[in-house]
């Protein structure tokens, strides 16, 4: 994976394999809500973090087991 980073930044990942998960947090919306009219504290308090409750919906994986 390479991800070029603002203003000169660049960044290579190598591996061998990779798992992804598709998961449903509860406290995210369907939309993304509209953040012209709240302060930056309102949006964050709103946002799911790490620790929130979530469900595996699919999972999949590069590498061999």
């Amino acid at each position: 994976m390479d991800i070029g980073l603002c203003p000169d930044g660049e960044l290579s990942v190598v591996g061998k394999g990779a798992d992804f998960h598709l998961l449903e947090v509860a406290a995210l919306p369907d939309a993304p809500p509209l953040f012209t009219d709240r302060h930056l504290g309102e949006v964050r308090q709103g946002l799911p973090w790490w620790d929130s409750e979530c469900a595996v919906l699919q999972s999949s994986t590069t590498g061999s087991a």
